[in-house]
């Protein structure tokens, strides 16, 4: 993009004032790289990463997109993905509803690892964590029950490192739930010394453009240097808005990061005026994930005691993968159990400050303040070429 076309673009967003647009703020959509590599829960290749999608993974879902007067039958209230992004015919995905605005991942009894740019104070009050949003078949969307929905009691730890600012940039929360979860279900594995490598096969799991939740495999790491250079890693997960605190795992199975950012437009307009998913060509990709551990290790610095991310002690080994504090080698889940004790750490950034949260369909973001944020971002993205 050149830079005349970079203030048109900026200026134009800033004269209209309020958009209607996947994101709510700074944090720029994604793509495909080279094959599609989305998966549904029914027609997974990977059994674990299948039971990892529909144990440990949750979809964060605004109240108005989503039914819940039937504790039995728990429905999305909002259109399909075909409709919401005026899909051309043959597009994938596009029957299937658009209700989710961000992705999590539950890591012990009663916490989810999120964005930050995922949830403030408001979304804490009042949006819902719902689990099992996944298809059982081409055209069967598994029933939720109550028991599927959960809502937030708290934002235990976040950092949300704001476009400009020096590396490195950080956007982690953990979330405390209102209630731990069943016992039956499994937790995912956080891998407390990531070892990444340019090259390394990784998997995201996660509710791209709110739909329900699909396995982006196929993808591997890009730079990955030491989480304390950048804070982050590279990529190329076919995720999209919504894929936003996506969990993403190595090759064994283990969480070593979470989606945050991406550097490409989701869909392209087709001479027909209808949308095509963008494929790049570059497998390579241009995804960036939070290390988990940094998020993990904030919590376990405030104290927060937790048998299977802090040890008794409430400090993390920083070689281990978190199963009781010990230094494990198995990536299996691990059974959820009590619910460990609640440590208030702050306010999370607010909405404002910038999000990679796709906005369903229906709501708008808005005015001055979204233009500025896309104006810092285009110039950021601009000056990384």
């Amino acid at each position: 993009m050149s830079i005349r076309a970079l203030f048109l673009s900026c200026g134009l967003v800033l004269v209209v004032g309020c958009v209607e647009s996947e994101t709510v703020g700074a944090t720029p959509s994604t793509v495909v790289f080279g094959e599609d590599g989305r998966e549904d829960w029914y027609e997974a290749s990977d059994t674990t990463f299948a039971d990892r999608l529909e144990q440990a993974t949750v979809v964060l879902v605004d109240p108005d997109y989503i039914d819940v007067t039937n504790p039995d039958d728990i429905v999305p209230n909002t259109i399909t993905l075909g409709a919401y992004q005026d899909l051309c015919d043959g597009e994938r995905f596009a029957s299937q509803p658009a209700m989710g605005s961000c992705s999590g991942t539950l890591i012990d009894d009663d916490l989810v690892l999120t964005a930050a740019h995922c949830v403030d104070a408001s979304v804490c009050a009042s949006w819902y964590f719902v689990f099992d949003y996944v298809m059982d078949g081409p055209d069967t969307l598994r029933t939720m029950t109550s028991d599927d929905v959960y809502t937030c009691a708290e934002i235990l730890v976040s950092e949300y490192t704001a476009d400009g600012e020096p590396v490195p940039w950080h956007d982690y929360a953990i979330v405390r739930l209102d209630r731990p979860v069943d016992a039956q279900r499994q937790l995912a594995p956080v891998r407390m010394r990531p070892a990444l490598s340019r090259g390394d096969a990784i998997t995201a799991l996660g509710f791209g453009d709110g739909i329900p939740g699909k396995i982006h495999g196929d993808a591997m790491v890009g730079d990955a240097p030491p989480p304390r250079v950048w804070g982050y890693f590279e990529g190329s997960t076919d995720t999209f808005a919504g894929n936003s605190g996506s969990g993403t795992y190595n090759a064994e199975h283990e969480l070593v990061g979470i989606f945050v950012r991406g550097g490409h437009d989701d869909y392209r307009m087709a001479p027909r005026g209808c949308h095509r998913v963008n494929v790049e060509p570059d497998a390579n990709g241009s995804q960036e994930y939070d290390y988990a551990s940094i998020a993990v290790n904030a919590l376990c610095d405030t104290g927060y005691e937790s048998a299977r991310l802090c040890g008794t002690t409430g400090e993390v080994d920083a070689g281990a993968t978190t199963d009781a504090g010990n230094d494990a080698t198995d990536a299996g889940a691990m059974p959820a159990g009590d619910a460990g004790v609640a440590v208030d750490a702050g306010e999370a950034p607010s909405m404002e400050d910038g999000c990679g949260c796709r906005v369903p369909a229906g709501r708008h973001s808005g005015g001055l303040g979204f233009g500025l944020a896309l104006l810092a971002l285009l110039v950021r993205r601009w000056r990384r070429g």
